[in-house]
């Protein structure tokens, strides 16, 4: 047969068979008539894979979705992706699933260019070919030539064999059927009229014996074929062109071969076989698939392991967490599973072999393969209506890795139906699939932009007809090219009513729509970023801002350009629509302070342009070498010392080397929130890559690679990613070279560290937190049939050697006492650490300010309610971090369960649910997973059970820290999201109310997201983090539960007492009848017990207890005052705004009481402080 006559097929052979076909130490011509026998891809006989049986999950190794999407790609082929936390972590997986039964879908090999050793983005092979989805595919030369390592057949095509020694071969035949197969080859050169067995067809030599005749066609590409044969003697290699050998070189040659030419490459005592050939001897290549089933296959490609055999595990040697692709095979061969999960990331780190094929087998996977994976792993798949695929997954390289082949997936488009349209909102897509942005809602008034597409019968993309008809009922619909433009109607100002807002787009018989939520009123606005600092002007320098409203129930939308009105210096910045949000093109050096309203709705946003350069460090200390430590590939390898007064680095031939710091932190930290960082130095030769760590100000490490390396002197920048939590502490520098041809010896000698500031803007100071309903600005409840309360303490923090604190818990837990709660939560951090001297200490102390502590074992009966006589109340403790501390850092929880049981429980208490659970180490996860069981089992239950009217949540740690470091919360910020999700989705399927209570942070806080409230306590004891004016106070909470209301009324409230030593109130001292003052205050408060100088202001977050007066009313609105001139009162106090209005002549004092902190003696030290003013109203 000849070159330009190929059949698809891979080679694999070993040097038992290499002897079998005759090529022993020679290049040996082939008998007239000899066949050429193939080498068999399969495992060895005497080394069998050994197949494992699946045993069932344990409960332990539930799965818990944060998403789980389906998508329709075409007819047969399906897109899943699914984010889920297990007890092994969290796992990111997206399955592609084809039938190859459907006629119009087909398969193929898809590569990044004509030939094999090409490279480039899957994305951009897939798309040159028009695949509806592709994976990467098999594994690769990555360190030289780029290609592949397995066989290749595209098209039934053969392209190459596979690399000698043995690889997994899988493939789908012309009639669409799936399976492993043997691809190997025969292959024959015929030279002078004699033929000589070809062992391997365009591949890299590694692994090729001594005296192999490897051929190269033109479809190798333009690599170096000298790959693998690094200081082999005897390299000889023949060209042929039209059918004679045109030259014979001693070594292997690089560059493109010419068409229709190949060549032949030998070594050792083969290559003077070959060297003597004369020119212009005739020459000729002949090659085909050995195996008849391989014979018959449009597409190959190579993999380097089973997975699943027959459809049980096959165990494998590597238990390495990563990134992975795999390829499955199941209904016989006619069904295809592509399968990706993601890895090597702060949070998902990728799963093992047997994992992948655990999976598999769960979607009815009989047979699968492992293809490449790390940072090549990798999905793309075109959405219905788009003409482009994107990626899918999170490549852990932070982008495509450049790969040389796919499994790519085709639809053909349908000849028959009309199709439809396809309607979305104009909106980054990959942010709306990984659910950041939901574009699909929209608030009264205001607008959302679509597109609109057209598909035919099999989803694939056709021409977007002329003229389109909206419709969207009472909405406004402004029609426009590829779109249209719905305003919502502007509603009754409801503040929790949601209804759907069907709009629908047709061309004749063709037709598309989509469902919009229009949300209540906008209630906020927010940015995805707090502050823009842009390093320098142009286009190339322009970001993407979001721009989020939210409604009062904190139900969230996008406000896009057209809703916005912008106040900003115009020669600082040009704003344009970026989909649904903003695109910020920075144009000139200098500051702004953006203002954004929507609505009525206000947010502001500092924007700063340009920089200032700080050196930090100039590594020419005198003790400099000391300073540092080797890292990367072989550490003991390299060489730290001193040129002319700098720090050099001698290294070798290797991977990865570099310096990490071991001086004094404070000599690498970088002051304040620096856009970027730069290390100069130089390099005695030129490196693929350069990487720069860090250490954030919450101690996780960061850090990514860096441009190339040049020879010669060089400033290399790191810019720091939106969202990096200051200060950095620099900890490594690397220079990376991946390409073992170019890796060599070297030096490096640093010369500087330099850090760019931006320039300072004026940023308002933050005012005081906007009130939520969930806190009473008074200390009233709403009070119906059935109301009950209960009360939360948390964070007092003793220890049995320090145990002063102990008495705050119990003149606090005294004062709670006297609100008669039904229960009382303590939510963490009662003790500062939890040996069992602490922990003893902590019932003690809980008892004698009149807890009876309720364990697991233990429970109380149904609805029970406490004596209000007797000073006792149930108490359930919440375990906190410090509850698991010891005096010389992290310990466990083993005391803790030791004196009050299980750490996390769900109980019933008239009508509401609650679910506590343990944080202890930072996360739910970390702390105790099989808690997530209990979780979402009492979340279903509480759905159908119509006794259950609302449900409470609690964890020492708080979804999110109301503080801008952000150090203080829930360390799985997936998880947090996760617990977000399966409250949101509780409370909108149900319509009962649920909330969460966090304490931890110290800051008083209430935030809602999504529907559902979400409370940071105040400390009880220890000094709080916040400053005082926005929650940073002491105190404790006692809460009404109102069962009667529905989710989006006060269901909840929370009256916030606020300790004090003294209270201050200041008034004008007198005021016209008519008129109206707003009286306000102040309270100091104890530390501890003691006297201390925490000045706090009287209003909200805090509760304001007034008192009435003779001649004082209290109460809001027009009837109230009504009231009050009918009752004959001299003026009336609004108690939720502290404004007091003058009705007649006469004296008045106005009052607040307060919450007193003195160690308990008895009910006279439970007395409020009160504060009191005088004003006289004068007619």
């Amino acid at each position: 047969m000849s070159l330009l006559h190929r059949r698809r097929g891979s080679y694999a052979t070993t040097a038992a068979v290499i002897a079998a076909l005759g090529v022993a130490t020679v290049l040996a011509p082939l008998a007239p008539g000899t066949a050429v026998a193939a080498a068999s891809t399969a495992p060895a006989p005497t080394a069998p894979a050994r197949t494992v049986a699946l045993a069932t999950a344990p409960a332990a190794d539930a799965s818990y979705p944060l998403r789980s999407v389906t998508e329709k790609l075409g007819p047969g082929i399906t897109l899943d992706r699914r984010t889920s936390l297990t007890g092994d972590g969290w796992f990111d997986d997206q399955v592609l699933t084809v039938d190859l039964a459907q006629p119009a879908v087909s398969t193929d090999l898809i590569t990044a260019g004509p030939g094999v050793s090409d490279r480039g983005p899957i994305s951009t092979a897939a798309n040159a070919r028009g695949a509806v989805a592709a994976t990467n595919g098999d594994f690769f030369d990555i360190d030289g030539s780029g290609a592949p390592l397995g066989a290749a057949v595209q098209g039934g095509d053969l392209l190459k064999s596979a690399q000698i020694g043995g690889r997994v071969q899988v493939g789908i035949t012309r009639d669409r059927i799936a399976s492993l197969v043997d691809a190997a080859i025969e292959a024959t050169a015929t030279l002078g009229g004699t033929p000589y067995p070809v062992l391997a067809l365009n591949t890299v030599n590694g692994s090729s014996p001594a005296d192999a005749l490897i051929a190269f066609t033109p479809g190798w590409g333009t690599a170096s074929r000298s790959r693998g044969l690094e200081g082999a003697p005897a390299v000889v290699e023949a060209l042929v062109v039209d059918g004679a050998i045109r030259s014979v070189t001693d070594a292997a040659g690089t560059g493109a071969i010419p068409a229709g030419a190949f060549v032949l490459q030998a070594r050792g005592a083969s290559a003077a076989a070959l060297r003597a050939l004369p020119i212009g001897t005739p020459a000729a290549l002949d090659y085909r698939l050995k195996d008849e089933l391989a014979g018959r296959m449009n597409m190959v490609i190579g993999a380097n392991a089973v997975l699943v055999r027959d459809g049980a595990v096959v165990q494998q040697s590597d238990t390495s967490l990563a990134p992975r692709t795999a390829l499955g095979i199941k209904d016989d061969g006619r069904t295809l599973v592509l399968f990706t999960t993601d890895g090597r990331q702060t949070l998902v780190p990728g799963r093992t072999l047997t994992s992948v094929a655990q999976q598999l087998i769960s979607l009815g996977v009989q047979t699968a393969v492992n293809l490449d994976g790390g940072g090549s792993t990798t999905l793309v798949a075109r959405a219905a209506g788009d003409r482009q695929a994107d990626v899918r997954n999170r490549p852990s390289d932070g982008a495509e890795r450049i790969d040389p082949n796919g499994v790519g997936v085709f639809v053909s488009p349908s000849s028959r139906g009309a199709g439809s349209l396809v309607v979305r909102p104009r909106a980054d897509q990959a942010a709306v699939r990984a659910g950041t942005v939901r574009a699909d809602a929209v608030f009264p008034g205001l607008r959302r932009s679509l597109t609109v597409s057209a598909v035919d019968a099999n989803l694939t993309p056709r021409s977007l007809p002329a003229a389109i008809a909206w419709f969207a009922g009472r909405a406004r619909i402004i029609p426009g090219a590829g779109g249209a433009t719905v305003i919502a109607p502007a509603g009754d100002g409801s503040l929790a009513v949601q209804r759907r807002l069907a709009v629908s787009a047709s061309a004749g018989s063709i037709r598309g729509g989509i469902s919009l939520t229009v949300l209540g009123p906008l209630h906020s606005l927010e940015t995805s970023q707090r502050r823009l600092a842009l390093p320098g002007a142009g286009d190339a320098a322009a970001v993407h801002l979001d721009v989020t409203g939210r409604d009062a129930q904190g139900y969230a939308a996008p406000v896009e350009l057209g809703d916005l009105g912008l106040d900003y210096d115009r020669s600082v910045l040009r704003i344009t629509a970026d989909n649904t949000g903003l695109r910020i093109t920075p144009l000139r050096q200098g500051a702004t302070l953006m203002t954004l309203t929507a609505a009525g709705v206000r947010t502001t946003l500092p924007v700063t342009v340009g920089v200032t350069t700080t050196q930090l460090y100039s590594f020419d200390a005198a003790d400099e070498v000391s300073r540092w430590t080797t890292n990367g590939t072989v550490p003991a390898e390299q060489k730290l010392l001193l040129q002319d007064g700098k720090l050099r680095l001698d290294f070798t031939a290797r991977r990865n080397q570099g310096i990490t710091f071991t001086g004094t932190p404070a000599l690498l930290t970088l002051p304040g929130a620096p856009l970027r960082v730069r290390v100069s130095f130089t390099s005695s030769r030129a490196m693929q890559f350069s990487s720069l760590r860090w250490v954030d100000g919450a101690g996780v490490n960061g850090g990514f690679l860096g441009p190339a390396i040049t020879a010669g002197k060089q400033s290399i920048d790191w810019v720091f990613p939106s969202g990096t939590l200051f200060p950095i502490r620099l900890t490594y520098f690397q220079a990376v070279e991946t390409d073992a041809l170019k890796q060599g010896a070297g030096t490096i000698v640093f010369d500087s560290i330099a850090y760019d500031s931006a320039p300072a803007i004026d940023v308002p100071a933050l005012g005081a937190p906007r009130p939520d309903p969930l806190l009473s600005p008074d200390g009233t409840a709403p009070s119906s049939p059935g109301t009950w309360n209960y009360a939360t303490l948390s964070d007092v923090q003793f220890t049995a050697a320090h145990p002063e604190l102990a008495k705050v818990g119990v003149a606090a837990l005294k004062r709670i006492g006297t609100q008669h709660p039904d229960l009382v939560v303590l939510n963490g951090d009662i003790t500062d650490l939890g040996a069992p001297q602490d922990i003893s200490l902590a019932r003690k102390t809980l008892e004698a300010g009149g807890c009876d502590l309720v364990t697991v074992d233990a429970p109380l009966p149904a609805n029970y309610t406490p004596d209000s006589a007797s000073g006792r109340f149930p108490c359930y403790y919440v375990p906190g971090n410090h509850e698991s501390y010891r005096v010389n850092g992290q310990g466990d929880l083993a005391p803790f369960v030791a004196e009050f049981g299980r750490p996390y429980r769900t109980f019933d208490h008239k009508g509401t649910r609650f679910i506590l659970l343990n944080s202890a180490l930072g996360t739910l996860r970390g702390s105790d997973f099989a808690q997530y069981a209990m979780l979402q089992s009492a979340l279903q239950q509480a759905r159908s059970n119509a006794s259950i009217k609302n449900v409470l949540v609690f964890a020492h740690h708080p979804v999110d820290d109301p503080e801008e470091a952000a150090t203080s919360q829930l360390g799985d910020r997936m998880e947090v999201a996760l617990i977000e999700k399966m409250l949101s989705d509780f409370r909108t399927s149900t319509g009962k109310g649920a909330a969460m209570t966090g304490s931890h942070a110290q800051v008083l806080n209430v935030h809602r997201l999504e529907g559902v409230p979400y409370t940071v306590l105040p400390s009880s004891g220890k000094a709080p983090y916040g400053t005082p004016e926005r929650g940073g106070f002491t105190g404790f909470l006692n809460w009404t539960v109102d069962p009667t209301q529905q989710a989006d009324g006060r269901w909840l409230t929370g009256d916030v007492h606020a300790f004090a030593q003294s209270v201050r109130l200041t008034g004008p001292g007198s005021l016209k009848v008519g008129g109206k003052t707003t009286v306000t205050g102040t309270l100091v408060q104890p530390d501890g017990i003691a006297p201390g100088t925490r000045v706090v202001p009287l209003r909200y977050p805090m509760s304001v207890h007034w008192i009435p007066t003779s001649g004082l009313a209290l109460g809001s609105g027009a009837a109230a005052l009504t009231a009050a001139k009918k009752a004959g009162r001299t003026a009336i106090l609004d108690p939720t705004t502290g404004v007091v209005t003058a009705i007649k002549a006469g004296t008045i004092s106005v009052r607040v009481s307060s919450e007193s902190m003195r160690e308990y003696t008895g009910a006279a030290s439970l007395a409020p402080v009160i504060g009191s003013t005088v004003i006289t109203v004068k007619s």
